[in-house]
């Protein structure tokens, strides 16, 4: 009888983790602009923060000024087309 019990209380924390990870699966903020292929193209900060670059095999990421180098680099935070990404 305790082993059943045991086994419901690990059930129980096993659900609980896949819910969590179910909450936070679509958790990126939407992608912003227009996409590109390299942000390095935008040579102004505005035209830099409203692009993100999804080339195919890698992850979407908002394209954010680096204003020590005047650079547009794809160093901002990740984020998605939609809200709902496959596992």
């Amino acid at each position: 009888m305790k082993f059943v019990n045991k086994l419901s209380v690990v059930s129980l924390i096993v659900l609980m983790f896949s819910f969590m990870y179910f909450a936070n699966a679509g958790s990126d903020a939407l992608c912003r602009g227009t996409q590109v292929s390299n942000c390095g193209k935008s040579t102004t900060q505005s035209a830099c923060e409203s692009t993100w670059r999804g080339a195919s095999g890698t992850p979407f990421q908002q394209c954010a000024w680096d204003s020590s180098t005047s650079v547009c680099r794809a160093n901002g935070n990740a984020c998605s087309t939609n809200n709902w990404k496959p596992m």
